[in-house]
């Protein structure tokens, strides 16, 4: 019995060329064709073929090109970050009495870790909202293949913002562990020292991305609408006694016609209100 092999193509491109339109580099492509592995694959629709997982895993593991090499920076700073956000939690779940601190004046991590403020969002411990934000941030770094910038440009602004986010979070947070407790946590200080490494790292991608959006915008603007006809500018029955056709709407009364219904418009030119009575009806 043979087996059914079913593709099932979505492309994002609407009325150009798609081998020359870059807003339309992404297409989803679900099937079982040889060479591929997995249910849905990203491919580009440029000529290149599907980005396969094979390729994709080529890419993240042996490329070396200078976004890839950021990102696989952004990776591991976020991982640092998991791993500084892990220990606070077992902390603060009860899996361990106390949290290391340097021999230093100034730093009290139970005291920190321990706080209201540190179970006051959705009603759990910070550390945990913490994992869930730097693997977040992880995943978006990971996601994509090494040209992403062009072809999928969303993901490296996507990153961009999230690092955004993880960054006013964390000098927030920082500040605040002075102002309120007058003391530092040292993990959490970690973890904020890995946020602002991932700074400099995402910038010259998401540059790259939206350098090509604003390229592709100028090369293929959006086809433009036609303007709107007024009323006025549709007036086009000439003075005299004249039939409209059947279903249209007089543009003096603004009232549906039979066919065999005639209109004398020899009088004001100026078009009736709807539901007013127009003397020149007949």
């Amino acid at each position: 019995m043979g087996i059914i092999r079913t593709h099932m193509v979505w492309n994002l491109h609407t009325h150009h060329d798609m081998t020359h339109h870059p807003w339309d580099a992404l297409t989803l492509h679900c099937g079982a064709s040889s060479g591929e592995s997995g249910p849905f694959i990203w491919r580009r629709t440029n000529g290149e073929g599907p980005m396969t997982p094979n390729d994709l895993s080529k890419q993240l593991r042996q490329e070396a090109g200078e976004y890839l090499a950021r990102r696989r920076g952004v990776v591991g700073a976020s991982l640092v970050a998991v791993g500084a956000m892990s220990l606070i939690t077992l902390y603060q779940m009860g899996l361990i009495a106390h949290l290391p601190d340097p021999p230093l004046p100034g730093f009290d991590a139970d005291k920190v870790d321990a706080s209201a403020e540190a179970y006051a969002k959705l009603a759990m411990p910070d550390g945990v909202l913490g994992l869930g934000s730097y693997a977040v941030t992880a995943a978006f770094a990971a996601m994509g293949g090494e040209d992403r910038a062009t072809t999928h440009p969303w993901m490296p602004l996507a990153l961009a913002a999230k690092v955004a986010f993880d960054t006013v979070q964390a000098g927030k947070l920082s500040v605040d562990q002075w102002t309120k407790h007058r003391a530092f946590c040292v993990w959490c200080l970690l973890a904020s020292g890995a946020t602002a490494v991932t700074v400099p790292l995402v910038i010259p991608e998401a540059r790259a991305a939206v350098t090509h959006l604003l390229t592709a915008r100028r090369r293929h603007p959006p086809p433009h609408r036609a303007a709107p006809v007024s009323r006025r500018s549709a007036w086009v029955i000439p003075r005299g006694r004249a039939s409209l056709p059947t279903g249209t709407r007089c543009a003096r009364c603004h009232r549906p016609h039979r066919h065999d219904q005639t209109h004398n418009i020899a009088g004001s030119r100026s078009p009736q209100r709807d539901g007013a009575p127009n003397p020149d009806t007949s």
